[in-house]
């Protein structure tokens, strides 16, 4: 019987469990991908250029004409097909508390470092037009990464994609504890199928009636499974069977359902997932020149402290400094420039330090190596 279609049944003699087989079969957490160098880089630039340019200028507006403005991103979504890549398989060579313990020991250090820098340069430079004065408790509760799960607003605007990742994370243990790890496809099959239907009929809208209590339980529930952003991982998990050769009916229709998905539910459309889709493919089967560039594996490294640091950060430079009577184009690169060189700072002296640190003293230990 093909893979993936039973709920359950023993393996036979001389055959491999799909868990063995994984494991065998699943190199990109041990061998390094280097054209997954370049999706992080171009993704953290493209947000940031897109939150910087494009959504300042419509926000709030520039002093002076900007001649460079970036006013789409896929970088998120970029993010979401990597994570459905590299993910699901280290399911295969560890325990669900394992895997959580490596992604809160790889993520946190520069959470913690870069969220700190961002709650002091809103009590020094408040920004009320966009951002309540912070508290501890919310940067407390924001470094858990789940903070709408417990109805704390997300410290700043671009963390709700950390959220979204770590619930699919949270959903893949879900999985793995009910002993579906195996039949993962077919899981999201069914949530994909579940998500038209909420959300093609409007059903996902009822909850604005009914009481508060049920209003937290029914959208804790949409969050953990994250039906809205699912598409994107579903879509890495297919590069992932692509890749190792490990094509079912079930994950040719897991293709399908997220194309249908997207003409069922016009959000923005079929040709959003299909163009981060064939980034992130085309640098996994094929290594591009540059992505063996240094430029390139700088902006690789300090990708997630850029992706944290900017938004905010960036925002009160850029009002601050044309405050000041600096030209728009000047803020911009100076405004850039610093965002650049603080990540580098970030990274290099905080984040990589404090997390050699915590994967030392690590309590799950096993021989899987840590997702990125």
């Amino acid at each position: 019987m093909t893979r993936y279609w039973p709920l359950h049944r023993e393996p036979e003699p001389g055959v491999v469990s799909e868990a063995a087989d994984l494991v065998r079969h699943s190199p990109p957490a041990v061998r390094k991908i280097e054209g997954l160098d370049f999706i992080r880089a171009f993704a953290a630039v493209n947000v940031t250029l897109f939150h910087l340019t494009g959504v300042y200028g419509t926000s709030f507006g520039f002093k002076d004409t900007v001649y460079f403005q970036v006013h789409a991103s896929i970088g998120i979504p970029l993010f979401f097909v990597l994570t459905g890549y590299l993910i699901p398989p280290a399911f295969a060579r560890s325990t669900p508390p394992a895997i959580i313990e490596k992604r809160y020991v790889r993520l946190l250090p520069a959470l913690f470092v870069c969220s700190l820098l961002t709650v002091a340069t809103l009590l020094l430079f408040p920004f009320p037009e966009r951002y309540p004065t912070p508290s501890i408790f919310t940067w407390i509760v924001n470094l858990t990464m789940l903070p709408k799960m417990v109805g704390v607003e997300f410290l700043d605007g671009q963390y709700w994609s950390l959220q979204a990742q770590m619930c699919f994370l949270l959903f893949l243990c879900l999985c793995a504890l009910m002993r579906l790890r195996d039949y993962l496809v077919i899981v999201v099959n069914i949530l994909l199928v579940y998500a038209m239907v909420l959300y093609g009929f409007g059903l996902h809208l009822v909850v604005y009636d009914l009481p508060q209590i049920s209003k937290i339980l029914i959208n804790n529930f949409l969050t953990l499974f994250q039906l809205p952003y699912l598409r994107f991982f579903a879509v890495g998990i297919f590069i992932y069977c692509l890749h190792r050769k490990r094509l079912t009916p079930s994950v040719y229709l897991m293709i399908l359902l997220t194309i249908f998905h997207e003409v069922v539910i016009p959000r923005n459309g079929v040709l959003l997932f299909a163009v981060t889709g064939a980034i992130v493919a085309a640098h996994i089967f094929w290594t591009p020149f540059y992505a063996k560039w240094r430029i390139v594996r700088f902006f690789a490294n300090i990708s997630y402290s850029l992706f944290l640091l900017h938004l905010a950060i960036g925002w009160i430079a850029i009002r601050e400094l044309e405050s000041i009577g600096i030209n728009s184009n000047a803020v911009l690169a100076i405004a850039l420039t610093g965002l650049v060189g603080l990540s580098a700072l970030v990274h290099y002296y905080f984040e990589m330090p404090l997390y050699r640190f915590l994967r030392r003293h690590r309590y799950f230990k096993d021989k899987s190596p840590s997702p990125v």
